[in-house]
């Protein structure tokens, strides 16, 4: 896969049974495509434990990232294909959402089907990538039973998703990060220097009125200062003038 210098969500594909069949999961790519995150659906025992695959009525589907898994799936030779990708924030932005969607699928507790076959960890991959709003391709001739099938209806993906975008929205060029002292010093230098009608300064000015009051309090308080050390240099002069008379009027 070619470095394009963004993070990455990919479609990847364990291959199962010597290729036969697949896995379908999801994993996000940092610029120099390594994973750092992952969401798996995967077999889920009574008591917890993750299973290769579900056999028994009480096995459940649950939705993992890599973390919760203490497990990662993906290897660069699988089968994947590229469905979003952009800077970090924008791809963490579209897998946190996708991460919401999986514990909706949680909170419904849907069984797995006995040896997969039927809405099994290929249809979570499907929901995740429908939820999040992204194409699902098809990455190859492997058997992948469950995808393209939907845990969740359409109609309440597109509900979660519209309430997560209303309460999570990403920065982007309109929503400019806060400059530090250093950056707003040195962009109003630079503004100063290209003034060259004075409109900047005067700009300026105008919206930093406590910083212009604060500097004039500065000013009269360094000149009140200065007058008092002009005054007594000018004391200190004047006795050491009359002491030197005194002196001269002695001898």
């Amino acid at each position: 896969m070619a470095d394009t210098g963004n993070y990455k969500i990919v479609k990847s594909q364990l291959p199962l049974i010597g290729g036969t069949a697949g896995h379908n999961f999801i994993v996000v790519l940092d610029p120099n495509n390594r994973p750092i995150h992952e969401l798996n659906g995967l077999a889920t025992s009574q008591d917890g434990e993750i299973k290769p695959i579900g056999y028994l009525p009480s096995d459940r589907l649950r939705v993992y990232n890599e973390q919760e898994a203490k497990m990662r799936f993906y290897h660069p030779s699988q089968n994947q294909e590229i469905v979003f990708e952009g800077s970090y924030e924008e791809v963490m932005h579209k897998f946190n959402l996708g991460y919401e969607i999986g514990q909706e699928i949680n909170r419904r507790n849907p069984s797995y089907p006995i040896l997969g076959l039927g809405q099994n960890s290929n249809s979570v991959a499907s929901t995740l990538l429908r939820g999040m709003n992204l194409k699902d391709p098809d990455l190859g001739m492997a058997l992948t039973p469950g995808e393209n099938s939907l845990l969740i209806p359409e109609e309440e993906l597109k509900r979660i998703r519209q309430n997560w975008e209303q309460q999570h929205k990403p920065l982007n060029s309109s929503q400019e990060k806060p400059q530090s002292k250093y950056e707003e010093t040195m962009a109003m230098l630079q503004g100063l220097l290209n003034d060259t009608d004075g409109s900047y300064a005067k700009k300026l000015l105008a919206d930093n009125p406590d910083k212009v009051a604060s500097f004039n309090e500065r000013v009269q308080q360094a000149s009140e200062e200065e007058r008092q050390q002009q005054f007594v240099a000018q004391e200190n002069q004047n006795i050491q003038q009359e002491q030197q008379r005194g002196f001269s009027r002695s001898v």
